[in-house]
């Protein structure tokens, strides 16, 4: 069975209106147990990932930038002119001084990524949330319920990091990372 992905609507501020965007999510890319083929059995394999991630660090995996690029439609005139040496050092790409300059009012909060944006005002207990190709509540994402009782009740505001997004993240505030998994 092919896997058809689903639209995202997302508003583009740019056009002012709801637009919806397609991302190459399969269940293949996330799931941990094999499902029917030796191919998913062995994608789900974490040395798989492993061997992924040291070929991207090379230098012959640069080959895929332009095409990814193109695909993707990626306007490189926002980024410092830099030759990348290898896929993986493209998705740690930099913008160029004063293209997205960040929000330095204090009533306002700045995006701390580039990603694609939601919002709930009250979370709770049952509620589903859109993580990479699931629906998962509170406890599945923070690993426990004890962790997400903390949470319950309050707003959710959910950063859905799309392939083509540079993947740096910035603190608002005086954010500090306190655990990571």
């Amino acid at each position: 069975m092919a896997f058809e992905p689903i639209p995202l609507k997302i508003f583009d501020r740019r056009l002012g209106r709801l637009v919806e965007e397609f991302m190459e999510d399969s269940p293949s890319t996330y799931e941990s147990r094999p499902r029917r083929s030796l191919r998913q059995w062995l994608e789900s394999e974490p040395l798989y990932d492993w061997l992924i991630a040291a070929y991207q660090g090379t230098k012959h995996s640069s080959r895929n930038i332009a095409p990814f690029i193109r695909k993707h439609k990626i306007d490189m005139s926002e980024f410092k002119p830099v030759a990348y040496r290898s896929y993986a050092k493209f998705f740690d790409r930099e913008f160029r001084e004063g293209v997205r300059p960040f929000v330095a009012e204090p009533s306002r909060m700045a995006a701390f990524g580039e990603a694609r944006y939601f919002g709930w005002q009250r979370v709770d207990s049952a509620q589903r949330l859109p993580v990479k190709g699931a629906s998962l509540n509170a406890a599945d994402i923070l690993g426990s319920s004890e962790r997400a009782a903390a949470f319950e009740g309050g707003p959710v505001f959910l950063a859905r990091l799309s392939p083509m997004d540079y993947h740096h993240l910035h603190y608002p505030d005086d954010g500090a990372t306190i655990e990571t998994d």
